[in-house]
């Protein structure tokens, strides 16, 4: 027994060929022409954020830039200002040595530019104008190289005022120290001078130490002190060449 359902698909399929036998048969389709592209559409909404991705490598270093052009010289400075400081004090009036001679006596008077006289000791013996010479005889001191004038009967003598080291010279006899500190003062070279005679006298407030040339000695020692002393005790030595085998140097007279 056929069911309604079989009856209905029966019925479909007679339809269709019915109309499959009326309708004319259409000839093949050939390949158009491609359309022209359409517009764009509108654009979609973003979509969603995405991770983060990892870190690139790092790039090569680049070269290095080629080097800028010199800058330009700057602005010469100012003069600067010069300021004149104030003229100081005169100084003192130095003292000098206007003349020194021997009186009668034997002692050294000394008259300086401030018209002070000064007698600063005795500088002469009994006999004073001849001394005894290493190769025999009395020697004058005019023999002797030494400076020596003789007016109204004194004896004036050249003087050498020092205040620092000093090297005796054939024209200096009496020296005068008027040191602040010690010094040193070397005597003339006693070869061939035997009987000169040097005077010195320390009126400083250092000590004075002379010495000879050399290995030449003094009193067959190296060398002397002449300490300080106060005003009107001031301490002096002469010290007079001498060519003795024993003592070749200066003795202390």
């Amino acid at each position: 027994m056929t069911t309604i359902s079989e009856l209905l698909e029966k019925r479909k399929k007679q339809s269709a060929d019915k109309l499959l036998a009326t309708t004319p048969k259409l000839p093949r389709p050939i390949n158009g022409i491609d359309g022209r592209d359409g517009k764009d559409g509108i654009n979609g909404k973003d979509g969603v954020k995405g991770e983060r991705g990892l870190n690139g490598r790092d790039g090569v270093d680049g070269k290095d830039g080629t080097n800028g052009i010199n800058g330009k010289n700057g602005i010469n400075g100012k003069d600067g200002v010069s300021i004149k400081g104030e003229r100081g004090e005169d100084g003192e009036d130095g003292v000098s040595i206007v003349s020194a001679k021997v009186d009668n006596r034997g002692d050294l008077i000394i008259t300086y530019s401030d018209r002070r006289v000064e007698n600063v000791g005795h500088v002469r013996g009994v006999d004073g104008r001849s001394v005894s010479g290493g190769g025999g005889g009395a020697r004058k001191y005019a023999d002797q190289q030494l400076e020596l004038y003789v007016k109204s009967e004194d004896l004036i003598l050249n003087v050498k005022q020092v205040s620092g080291d000093y090297t005796v010279t054939a024209n200096n006899d009496t020296i005068i120290a008027r040191a602040n500190n010690d010094i040193t003062i070397t005597l003339l070279d006693a070869t061939n001078r035997a009987g000169k005679k040097t005077f010195i006298k320390n009126m400083g407030v250092g000590k004075v130490t002379v010495k000879g040339v050399s290995d030449q000695k003094i009193d067959n020692v190296d060398c002397i002190d002449i300490l300080t002393g106060a005003p009107g005790s001031y301490v002096s030595y002469t010290f007079q060449a001498d060519e003795t085998t024993s003592n070749a140097g200066y003795i202390i007279i």
